[in-house]
């Protein structure tokens, strides 16, 4: 599943879950708020985002590449990896992928958002 804006982690869900590849285990819990912006749940914080905020693609030469948004305040702050599984109440689940010409990120120090 591609991801451009926090909008995709939803799709036309209330809510998802990202689960870590290796694991399964959640990681991220993402839920729609009656204004239409998304709040994304990372277990130990939780944080407000627009909607339509872009998601950027970080590219990483020896690993999976992170999926990562810039925060006003808090800076540039990391939603899920590359090929993480979201999975919807339904039980659909997709493997997470930047979006076709998603903007790319520079490698930067970066906050691990709960983590």
């Amino acid at each position: 599943m591609q991801i451009a804006t926090f909008n995709d982690f939803l799709g036309e869900h209330p809510t998802s879950e990202i689960l870590c590849a290796m694991k399964r285990e959640v990681v991220r819990r993402f839920r729609r708020m009656p204004d239409g912006s998304v709040e994304l749940d990372a277990l130990s914080d939780k944080i407000v985002v627009p909607a339509d905020t872009v998601v950027m693609y970080e590219p990483w030469c020896m690993d999976r590449g992170s999926l990562v948004w810039i925060d006003g305040e808090r800076g540039t702050l990391k939603a899920c990896t590359e090929f993480d599984v979201l999975r919807f109440p339904n039980g659909d689940e997709n493997s997470i992928q930047p979006a076709d010409g998603a903007p790319q990120h520079e490698h930067q120090v970066q906050v691990n958002f709960g983590g």
